[in-house]
């Protein structure tokens, strides 16, 4: 008999043990391990916004929805422009890619057809702007808080973090940031950031020092979507 209470004990012991190892993986994640997700779906939606306020000069802001489809491959990005009065003409565009060929609709200037061995990187709207895994890529550690929370449909469990956790980077002065994932799957579904600091945060080749936003939802996962080419797109770029 005291043999098996001693057997027991052990076994309770075992279990907690193993209990708050779980738990203690719970409330702490490193959102690097979260790279790589938008690979493994065979479709989905995201948007992208991001708001930049910089101690010098006007605020600016991008805007880009993205529908992406595994196969056949096929991808349609609308992106916009806030505050760039520079390029104020041309501060929209919508793309379609599918397969070989990429359709681009500019209100301005109409729709046109090239493929992407032509346009090269300029067949790619969203080039230079900071992808999910960059951002994701940048930070150690992030804390759940509780209770759950339902985003974007979905129950999600809540992650923070703040500057501490970016790594290497001095130039990232204050930083809230929130991380979404699903109950069930452990799924990304929403990251915002607001913050301060200086980097390149719409434009690559300009270092900005000023306030940020910054927010990425992933969407209807895994749902039938379509897309399909523009219509009355078929002369090409370099004709227009």
């Amino acid at each position: 008999m005291k043999k098996r209470l001693v057997l027991l004990g052990m076994l309770l012991l075992a279990m907690g043990g193993l209990a708050a190892c779980g738990d203690a993986g719970n409330d702490t994640i490193d959102p690097r391990t979260l790279q790589g997700q938008l690979d493994t779906f065979d479709s989905y939606r995201a948007t992208t916004y991001i708001l930049v306020k910089p101690d010098v000069g006007d605020a600016q802001g991008v805007n880009v929805e993205m529908s992406v489809v595994k196969d056949p491959p096929a991808k349609r990005v609308l992106f916009r422009l806030e505050g760039v009065q520079s390029v104020a003409e041309l501060n929209s565009m919508e793309f379609i890619e599918i397969g070989s060929d990429i359709y681009i609709n500019l209100p301005q200037l109409g729709c046109m057809k090239e493929t992407q061995e032509t346009l090269g990187e300029l067949g790619s709207p969203t080039q230079g702007l900071p992808t999910t895994d960059q951002l994701l890529s940048t930070l150690s550690s992030a804390e759940r808080v509780t209770p759950d929370e339902t985003v974007n449909g979905v129950l999600t469990r809540h992650y923070v973090f703040d500057e501490k956790a970016v790594e290497n980077s001095d130039a990232v002065e204050s930083l809230d940031g929130h991380l979404y994932l699903a109950a069930d799957t452990g799924y990304l579904v929403k990251l915002t950031m607001t913050g301060r600091g200086s980097a390149s945060f719409i434009d690559p080749t300009v270092l900005t020092t000023g306030a940020f936003e910054v927010e990425m939802n992933i969407l209807e996962i895994n749902t039938p979507i379509v897309i399909e080419p523009m219509e009355g797109c078929e002369v090409p770029f370099s004709d227009q």
